[in-house]
């Protein structure tokens, strides 16, 4: 009859439906799983990416502090240098002036005692420093040059050459 057969209908209908629902139900369960481990994974490349983030962020603030301190102190050795060069002119000018005015002889020395506490270590050779220290001390005493004999016979020593 006509509800027999509506009713055999019915059932190989729903029953169709319900496979392909359970189908859809099964596939959309394989996306949440692959959505799933993808948000993992995600997950845990933005951890490692902080992770990156917060080591640079380290090395960053060592390296600035790195290249501070490289800094005051070649602020520090330039000061020093600069106070040597003026210190050497100093006593330098006032050596040239000793030469002829003995009253400077003490200042110069002042100043030479001071280059040699300036050069320290570095800058200078040994005797160089002995030196100093002896003219800054008094002890030392220059030694007169010598007569030049060669004044006036500079033509002697010049050579003529000759073209063709």
């Amino acid at each position: 009859t006509k509800f027999e057969y509506w009713c055999m209908n019915s059932a190989k209908t729903l029953t169709k439906a319900i496979d392909e629902e359970k189908s859809k139900e099964a596939r959309l369960q394989d996306k949440i799983a692959s959505l799933d481990k993808s948000a993992e994974v995600l997950t845990a490349e933005i951890a490692q990416l902080q992770k990156e983030i917060q080591d640079l962020d380290v090395e960053e603030t060592e390296a600035t502090d790195a290249r501070t301190s490289a800094n005051a102190l070649y602020e520090e050795q330039s000061s020093a240098h600069t106070e040597t060069i003026k210190a050497i002119s100093d006593a330098i000018a006032i050596l040239e002036q000793s030469k002829a005015d003995t009253a400077t002889l003490l200042g110069s020395r002042q100043r030479v005692s001071r280059v040699v506490a300036l050069l320290g270590e570095a800058g200078a050779s040994e005797e160089e420093r002995r030196r100093l220290a002896a003219f800054a001390s008094g002890e030392y005493e220059p030694k007169d040059r010598p007569d030049l004999k060669a004044s006036g016979d500079q033509e002697s020593h010049v050579k003529k050459y000759s073209f063709k």
